[in-house]
Parts: C-alpha cells; sequence; structure tokens
C-alpha cells in the first residue's frame, strides 16, 4: 500500500501534479462505489478522497447535497465506509484512501475506535473539514497512535497566525481552498490562488493540494503548474449523477483521465515518439522536502 508520501514524491518526481479524486461511498449504490473506484484507479488516480455522508455537513453544495441524501438512503454510515475500504484493499487496491467526514458521525463511532478500525480497513487518514483548530491536537494525537494522519484546510481568508497554528500540527498535505464558500464547479479559477499558495510555502514543506471549484481539465492544468497536488470532486459526481448505470463506470474512467492527463507540467510531460520517453520525466519544480507520513 503507497504512503501519500511516496505519492507526492513519484509525482514530483516525474514533473506533475496528483490527481486526488473524491468520490462519495454509495453513489448511485454501495457495490458500483467499488466499480467506480477501482475505474478512478486505473484511469490515473492518485490518491482517493472517499466521502462519508451527513445529513447536515456544512460545505456541500447543491451538486453534493442531492449526492449524500442518495448515498445515506442506500444506508452508508462510517461503518458501511470503513466496510467498503476494506473490501477495495482485498480486491488489491494500493493506493492512498482518505476517508472524508463531517466531524460528528466521528465522534459518535468513538474517536480511539474509528483510528484503530480504519487502520485495519486501510484508510490512510482522515480529512475532516468541520474540525475546529482547536480540536486538532487531540485527534491529531489519536489518529496518529493509529497510524493515520489528519489533513488540514487552509482558507484565502485563513490569517497569518492562524495559518502558522495549522501549519504547526498539519501532517499529510495541506488541503488549499481555491474560493471560499461551498463546493461545487466554478467558472475560473481564483487569480489569487498563485498568490495564497506562495504566501502558505513560506511557512510550511508540506506538499500543498488545492480543492474547491476545479472542475475543468483547463482548471486543473492551471493548478498544477502552482500545487502540488489537485482536488477534483463535485466534476466527478456530476459525471457519476448524469450517467446511465451501463456507461457509468466507461464515463468516470473517461473524466478521471482527462483529468490526470491536465496534471502534467508542460515541459515535463515524456514526448512518446522520444529516445527518452521511456524515462521518467526530469522534475521542474522543487518545493521542498516532503514531511509527510
Amino acid at each position: 500500500m503507497s504512503s501519500i508520501l511516496e505519492v507526492f514524491q513519484d509525482t514530483r518526481r516525474q514533473g506533475r501534479a496528483a490527481l486526488i479524486s473524491y468520490l462519495l461511498i454509495g453513489l448511485p449504490n454501495v457495490e458500483s462505489t467499488l466499480s467506480l473506484v477501482c475505474a478512478a484507479d486505473e484511469a490515473g488516480t492518485d490518491i482517493f478522497e472517499l466521502g462519508i455522508p451527513f445529513t447536515d455537513a456544512l460545505i456541500d453544495g447543491p451538486l453534493l447535497q442531492a449526492a449524500g441524501r442518495v448515498s445515506l438512503r442506500n444506508g452508508v454510515t462510517v461503518r458501511r465506509g470503513l466496510e467498503v475500504v476494506a473490501e477495495l484493499r482485498r480486491r488489491g487496491m494500493k493506493k492512498p484512501i482518505l476517508m472524508m467526514s463531517s466531524l460528528n458521525p466521528l465522534l459518535a463511532y468513538g474517536m480511539e475506535t474509528i483510528s484503530d478500525d480504519a487502520n485495519r480497513a486501510g484508510v490512510n487518514g482522515f480529512i475532516i473539514p468541520d474540525l475546529p483548530v482547536e480540536a486538532i491536537p487531540a485527534w491529531g494525537e489519536t489518529v496518529r497512535k493509529a497510524g493515520l494522519v489528519n489533513v488540514s484546510f487552509l482558507a484565502p481568508t485563513t490569517t497569518a497566525a492562524r495559518m502558522r497554528m495549522i501549519v504547526s500540527r498539519a501532517e499529510g498535505f495541506l488541503y488549499c481552498m481555491a474560493t471560499t464558500g461551498l463546493t461545487g464547479p466554478r467558472k475560473d479559477v481564483a487569480p489569487a490562488l498563485q498568490q495564497f499558495l506562495a504566501q502558505v510555502r513560506t511557512v510550511t514543506h508540506l506538499p500543498l493540494a488545492v480543492g474547491f471549484g476545479i472542475s475543468s481539465p483547463e482548471q486543473v492544468r492551471q493548478v498544477s503548474q502552482w500545487a502540488d497536488g489537485v482536488v477534483v470532486g463535485s466534476a466527478l459526481i456530476d459525471t457519476i449523477v448524469n450517467s446511465d448505470a451501463d456507461q457509468v463506470c466507461r464515463n468516470l474512467s473517461d473524466a478521471v483521465r482527462r483529468m490526470a492527463d491536465a496534471t502534467w507540467r508542460p515541459v515535463a510531460r515524456p514526448n512518446p515518439d522520444s529516445k527518452a520517453a521511456g524515462e521518467p520525466p526530469r522534475r521542474l519544480i522543487a518545493h521542498g522536502d516532503s514531511r509527510t507520513q
């Protein structure tokens, strides 16, 4: 099973950003989730975020809210999510898997219990959008004891003092929000994103992954020039929701492949006609060491 550190080391060496794909467990149903994750894996996903639905998710836009209702009707819980991850590992899935959930379902499950059970299932860590900064030390220590990581968020509106506080407790990578507000497609990448990422790099050597509103290959290509990873969620969920059952795996695979192709930094992409096509591309950008687990 690959670690988050290994993924970012590999993609940096290749001269591209890591593609982090968000899929919601139970959409369109639990059994299909297994097939969809495998399809996204083969199409070029580097790291998976597998979502657990919650009735009062704070950051979900209309698309993810509707998808969450489908997942809840299909009986998805934290425990069911762990079962899905365990089954994926049994089927040979090697890519890192992060469980993305609101805090309440995890607290209801039990902090130590969820950490231990997640480790046994094959989860690499957690992404909890509504985890208060003040709660990170206690939660982070619990998951760290189980060999997992807790990925923290930074927003463009995060103050310098709060940014230093979050970074000092961060693990794995930093999830940098491309914009404020709810999840969902955006027409353009925020003009201030590059400056925001440059500011974050002054206080950490952790890899930076950008998400929220990244919904097209063109946007992935642009963000990949500045970030170590790109998170694509709503665009993939939209593909699943609007696909017939017999076409959903193929359509998702095509969508992921287009996004993965866009993560290459232009001059680093191997030329299949060159003699060196079989060699790893040279690294373009070095952001310092990756102090991740």
